[in-house]
């Protein structure tokens, strides 16, 4: 079912795992061919869908983002044995998260699918990790630093227009208001 949200605060923190992944596994149907690419976070994370085998790459970049990304996504679709123009769309996480970070993984999708004539889809960070945990309900917490944390809390629903909120909180928060 679709994912409703409201906002809430917590400490607990889920795993940093493969978020461009989990777009990739999440996103249209899983038979499709698509690139994600998530660097929201101080990870970089590409990973390509190709008849339902994954080939990714996650690393610890830091700020490096705009220097190894395209170069992941070439090795991707090398190793997929794909072109950019044997894709069905491109997925990109859409944030919150770094400021900069969000707008490296937007323009490389809005370029390359610009280039290729390719669909592109931004996805919620927020969201791809709840949909990925597969838990029901679900509150997931990303580090937004300064000591603040993105979260929101998650509940599968059937409404068609459920509404996705997510707010930055600060740490030693032990409640905040849904908006």
């Amino acid at each position: 079912g679709d994912w409703s949200s409201d906002v809430c605060s917590s400490d607990l923190l889920f795993p940093h795992e493969t978020l461009a992944r989990r777009r990739a596994q999440a996103s249209i149907r899983s038979s499709m061919n698509l690139l994600a690419l998530e660097t929201s976070t101080p990870y970089c994370s590409v990973a390509v869908n190709r008849d339902e085998r994954i080939f990714e790459r996650h690393v610890l970049v830091g700020q490096r983002h705009s220097e190894l990304a395209l170069g992941y996504v070439s090795a991707l679709l090398e190793e997929a044995d794909l072109r950019l123009s044997d894709l069905h769309g491109i997925v990109f996480g859409e944030g919150p998260g770094s400021f900069t970070g969000l707008r490296i993984a937007g323009s490389i999708a809005q370029g390359l699918a610009l280039g290729a004539n390719l669909p592109v889809l931004g996805i919620g960070t927020l969201l791809s990790v709840a949909q990925a945990s597969g838990d029901d309900p679900v509150i997931v917490c990303l580090d937004a630093r300064m000591n603040e944390v993105y979260c929101a809390l998650y509940q599968r629903s059937t409404g068609e227009n459920s509404a996705v909120k997510s707010a930055k909180a600060d740490r030693k928060s032990t409640r905040l208001n849904s908006s």
